[in-house]
């Protein structure tokens, strides 16, 4: 009986390990591959769109011609773009992309793509660790630089040393978004987030590029977008630092939400129903928006304007 009882509770720790395991693996975006000094994070699961009833209604939608572009794609580099491709991952310091750093997980043909890359004329191949760095010119004449980091993880850069470092962040030999505490809101992100947008130093990014003031006075932006049970959840917090500011900005958004439900172009278009279902305020030096609605009724909308437009 003893033995039993001691099985039995060894069985439920393993189970409740199993468990975590699984929820830390699914975490979006995967903060442990994200250099800790990243201003801005930009991460699309396109396992879990794919398996949304948006993602299905959409795929089910796209023009054939794209179909046969991402078809002769696939083909080519030896893997199915829209099976094979589980997530991307986009980070960065500033407003620079050539220093942004690309990080595709899957199935990759990596013998297949090396030849492609050994083909280009500009192409090297040099070492960093136990990782090898290829280099090549795309078809915009920029020089980009890539690893594969592990068999289901591809890395990428237009930098070299953002790449190196992607790398040491990778194998564990530099810090990573996880040790840092600047990066607490991304733990809000649900695991099962079809998308996930995160801007660090939101008022920096907004002055570089000469963006309105009150965007240069915002600390941080997290957005992230998920489904469940057929219904799209969006969020989206603002951090304005001061709570003065959350409050006007709550405000005029309110203000800016009742005038789209009384626009009769906008409920013509179906998006004043959009609007009404938008939840909008502020907490502490937040602006909070988050919107609950219908995935078959948000593709209805979007397959009407689309149709709007080609006509």
């Amino acid at each position: 009986m003893k033995r039993l009882i001691g099985l039995s509770v060894s069985a439920v720790v393993l189970a409740v390990c199993f468990n975590a395991f699984l929820f830390t693996a699914s975490a979006a975006p995967p903060m442990h591959l994200i250099e800790e000094n990243a201003d801005w994070v930009f991460h699309f699961n396109l396992q879990y769109f794919r398996h949304s009833e948006m993602g299905r209604m959409v795929l089910a939608e796209m023009p054939e011609d794209v179909c046969r572009r991402i078809e002769s794609t696939g083909e080519v580099i030896g893997s199915d773009l829209l099976e094979d491709v589980n997530s991307v991952t986009l980070y960065g310091q500033g407003g620079d992309p050539q220093q942004a750093v690309a990080i595709f997980q899957g199935r990759f043909n990596h013998e297949k793509l090396k030849s492609l890359l050994r083909a280009d004329a500009h192409y090297q191949e040099t070492e960093h660790r136990q990782w090898s760095i290829h280099r090549w010119r795309g078809f915009d004449e920029r020089t980009n630089y890539g690893s594969f980091a592990a068999h289901d993880t591809i890395i990428i850069s237009n930098s070299h040393d953002s790449l190196e470092l992607g790398l040491d962040v990778f194998g564990g030999r530099a810090g990573s978004a996880a040790g840092n505490r600047d990066f607490a809101s991304l733990w809000r992100v649900p695991g099962d987030a079809i998308m996930a947008v995160y801007v660090r130093e939101l008022g920096d990014l907004a002055a570089e590029h000469g963006h309105a003031t009150v965007w240069r006075q915002a600390q941080a932006m997290l957005l992230h977008l998920s489904e469940r049970q057929g219904d799209l959840h969006f969020s989206g917090r603002l951090d304005t630092g001061d709570a003065e500011a959350a409050q006007l900005m709550a405000n005029v958004a309110q203000g800016m939400r009742a005038l789209a439900r009384l626009s009769p172009e906008l409920e013509e278009a179906g998006l004043a129903k959009i609007a009404e279902k938008m939840y909008i305020s502020a907490v502490d030096t937040e602006l909070v928006v988050e919107l609950e609605y219908p995935s078959s009724d948000l593709a209805s909308l979007i397959e009407e304007a689309r149709n709007q437009a080609e006509w």
